[in-house]
């Protein structure tokens, strides 16, 4: 007998009731997509009867914001219903996210009263194609003055956060800037300085970046471990600042690789202890401001560094230079770092070794890492794209302010896209991220023309990172259980780690020995069949 995977329902019992049945059914289903989808279902359909699991199901899930607000508009649907009416009652009174009983009460007081026997006024209006004596700019005028207000409220939200939510968001903005300062210049410098070509780039790329993965994995382990996890943090991120300044004495590219190198290892060890410093700091329902202000943050800062890199190479300053001046932004994230209470949190660890078994997944988790792995030996560093617009005639002064321009479209867009991810679905998301990834390293390939259409196609690129960046890491954890949703993200990490290098060596081959358009065709290759696969296989 065929079962569910994630809810161990029987497949074939499931054939033989009614659509609305499935659709309720789908409302107890592990994966945030699926039940997103039988909501909305629910609520076109105005299915009266399934408002009180609709209720269960949004107060089951209490932590998921988004889910909440749509239980909330399926429920407006059916306001000519004294359950629904019931129910979106109760969670504008019980509901522990704030947005939700703000949706609940609107769509109460929007839709009457069945106390007085009245009919949902905005209902009855859709019914019969509005009325008469409607006012366009009446009746947007309160979803107007609760946009406002929300804003507000969410502005003094981000200012009541914790003051380690601040300096971690400081460590992040300093730390980047430093990094952005220098990783646009690398390739000019083992081009121009060290007369290394795209090979030496991509091994130096692709070990540095796998390393830093890999790291990932062990490091939050390493902090549950020794019940610290500030001097992790302080540890990765001195580790960077001290090895961007020693660039400047570089005499040969494996000196490179071995800077690098330490910068990757820093961002290893640091990363998942930094995150779990941020999520003890502030309690369950502020976690996602939190970290969002410290994602802020960190792209502010990949803005901020180019555009320093610009004005210092506008200046005619030698790169050996800039990298000196490095230090100034890496000494003071690191002395942030240190600035930074670690906030008191139960550990509890067990003694046993992780326990790392894939097989204990489901099914199509291990088929979306075998796609992600596809998909990312196409995804090679991105000093290649850089080393591309310099071969095609970008004045080396805007190298850095063309990757500024990048991470500020990523930065402008990552929030609304990875948001969009929850109702549109994560692999629909990142299957339009893919196709995105490669048209742009087609067009980049053959761009034989020049200039004109370098700024607009990085820009695009700016559109792939915001949509898949988020929606890739939610999509883990739409498929793994609860129970082993680490084990998840840790393999995820590790598919994406391992095949950077790999994907980095090849593509920077494919350029030396066969040209720049072979590289990038083959990139855009990986990237096509892997999005196919995506849309087809990974259910």
């Amino acid at each position: 007998m065929e079962v569910c995977p994630y809810c161990g329902s029987s497949v074939a019992d499931q054939h033989h009731t009614s659509y609305a049945a499935r659709l309720i059914h789908a409302l107890s289903h592990p994966l945030a997509e699926v039940r997103m989808r039988a909501i909305i279902a629910l609520g076109l359909r105005r299915e009266e009867g399934a408002a009180t699991a609709l209720l269960a199901c949004a107060l089951r899930h209490p932590v998921d914001v988004t889910e909440g607000v749509a239980v909330a508009q399926a429920l407006g649907n059916m306001l000519d219903s004294r359950p629904a009416v019931q129910a979106l009652t109760v969670l504008s009174e019980r509901h522990p996210a704030r947005a939700v009983r703000r949706a609940s009460r609107a769509l109460l007081q929007a839709g009457g009263s069945w106390r007085h026997g009245h009919r949902a006024p905005a209902l009855q209006e859709r019914r019969c194609g509005g009325s008469s004596g409607s006012n366009p700019d009446r009746d947007r005028s309160p979803m107007n003055g609760r946009s406002a207000t929300e804003g507000v409220q969410m502005f003094r939200q981000v200012f009541s956060l914790p003051s380690t939510v601040w300096l971690l968001g400081l460590v992040s903005l300093f730390n980047d800037s430093a990094s952005e300062l220098v990783y646009p210049l690398v390739p000019i410098y083992l081009a121009s300085v060290l007369m290394a070509g795209p090979r030496a780039l991509g091994i130096i790329e692709g070990i540095a970046e796998m390393v830093s993965s890999l790291l990932k994995l062990f490091s939050g382990i390493i902090a549950d471990r020794v019940h610290r996890a500030k001097f992790l943090v302080v540890c990765g991120y001195s580790l960077a600042a001290i090895s961007r300044p020693l660039l400047a004495f570089a005499t040969a590219w494996p000196i490179v690789l071995a800077l690098r190198f330490a910068d990757r290892l820093g961002k290893g060890l640091r990363s998942s202890p930094r995150d779990a410093m941020l999520a003890a700091s502030v309690s369950g329902d502020q976690r996602g401001l939190a970290f969002g202000l410290q994602r802020a943050m960190d792209n502010a800062g990949a803005v901020v560094g180019p555009l320093a890199a610009t004005m210092l190479i506008a200046a005619e300053m030698p790169i050996t230079e800039i990298f000196l001046w490095a230090s100034l932004p890496g000494a003071m994230a690191v002395f942030l770092a240190v600035s930074v209470r670690e906030p008191a949190r139960e550990i509890r660890y067990d003694g046993k070794p992780p326990d790392w078994n894939l097989q204990k997944l489901p099914r199509v988790f291990r088929r979306y890492l075998w796609v992600l792995a596809l998909f990312t030996l196409g995804n090679s560093s991105n000093m290649f794209l850089l080393l591309r617009a310099r071969e095609l005639g970008l004045p080396e002064y805007q190298v850095p302010l063309l990757w500024g321009a990048t991470s500020l479209v990523a930065m402008l867009f990552s929030t609304h896209l990875s948001g969009l991810s929850d109702r549109v679905g994560r692999v629909p998301m990142i299957f339009a991220g893919w196709m995105i990834y490669a048209l742009f390293y087609l067009c980049l390939g053959l761009n034989g023309s020049g200039l004109s259409l370098l700024w607009p196609l990085f820009a695009f690129y700016g559109l792939f990172m915001a949509a898949t960046e988020g929606a890739e890491k939610a999509l883990v954890a739409d498929m793994a259980p609860p129970a082993l949703l680490g084990t998840a993200y840790g393999w995820f990490n590790l598919t994406t780690g391992v095949m950077l290098l790999p994907a980095s060596f090849i593509f920077g081959s494919l350029w030396q020995y066969a040209g720049p358009v072979t590289a990038f065709g083959f990139a855009a290759g990986c990237s096509l069949l892997a999005a196919i696969l995506l849309k087809l296989w990974v259910k």
